[in-house]
């Protein structure tokens, strides 16, 4: 599904994956490698986001962001559809 959304007064398109969700990283995670935080999320999503069109340039700057893109496991979709936190954290944060 195509998404449009404003960004710095310029329109910008955007395709939503389905079964894909992006997770940003928060300081307490902060020097764990990527596929540590994936795993505890999911399963990694970067073979769908690269097949989505995705550069390797754009990928890397949405990484050194912290943020990773994720298959999400039950817990994790869990835990976005009702907005109750981080489940690596229990739900906390």
């Amino acid at each position: 599904m195509s998404r449009q959304y404003y960004q710095r007064g310029h329109l910008v398109e955007a395709e939503q994956l389905d079964e894909i969700i992006a997770v940003k990283i928060g300081w307490d995670t902060l020097g764990t490698e990527a596929a540590e935080v994936e795993a505890a999320l999911g399963s990694s999503a970067r073979e769908e986001v690269r097949e989505a069109g995705v550069d390797d340039e754009t990928s890397e700057a949405f990484a050194r962001a912290n943020w990773v893109f994720v298959r999400p496991n039950p817990q994790t979709r869990e835990a976005f559809t009702t907005g109750g936190g981080d489940p690596r954290h229990g739900g906390d944060r």
